[in-house]
């Protein structure tokens, strides 16, 4: 259950170079090709709060499925060469 289910409201969010770069990185850093990273921004810069392998992309504005199968086939295609 996430905070969408607990009654919480999602708002899409712009996703600037060093958000992306930081996301990135993270999925790197445990080894994943696609995942949900959780970041927190305060006055510092950006907190990694979670790296999640099954995110809940259900509730999101983007068609995340469809891009989602886009890059899997897209890396199968470049897997084989």
């Amino acid at each position: 259950m996430h905070n969408i289910h607990q009654g919480g409201i999602g708002s899409p969010v712009p996703i600037d170079e060093e958000m992306r770069a930081i996301a990135e990185a993270s999925a790197r850093a445990v080894d994943i090709d696609y995942c949900g990273v959780d970041l927190l921004r305060d006055k510092e810069g950006y907190t990694v709060l979670e790296v999640n392998g099954t995110p809940n992309w259900h509730c999101m504005a983007a068609p995340i499925p469809r891009l989602l199968a886009a890059y899997l086939i897209e890396r199968r295609r470049a897997m084989r060469g």
